[in-house]
């Protein structure tokens, strides 16, 4: 059985590194070179739409 100190910090580190790689992607987006912006907004949104997927598809998993 899992400790609900263990459980917590399992349901909170997905989420939050998923958080963090979003923000600096879009960070990259707008502080980066503007010659590469369409290919850097084909990445952030594959990648947008990977961890969306990821998250909400449904699938209860324990």
């Amino acid at each position: 059985m899992i400790e609900p100190m263990s459980s917590r910090i399992k349901n909170r580190t997905g989420p939050l590194l998923a958080l963090y790689i979003m923000v600096t992607a879009i960070a990259i987006v707008f502080v980066g070179q503007k010659e590469h912006f369409s290919e850097v907004l084909a990445f952030v949104g594959t990648l947008t739409g990977a961890i969306t997927g990821f998250y909400f598809s449904g699938k209860k998993k324990s």
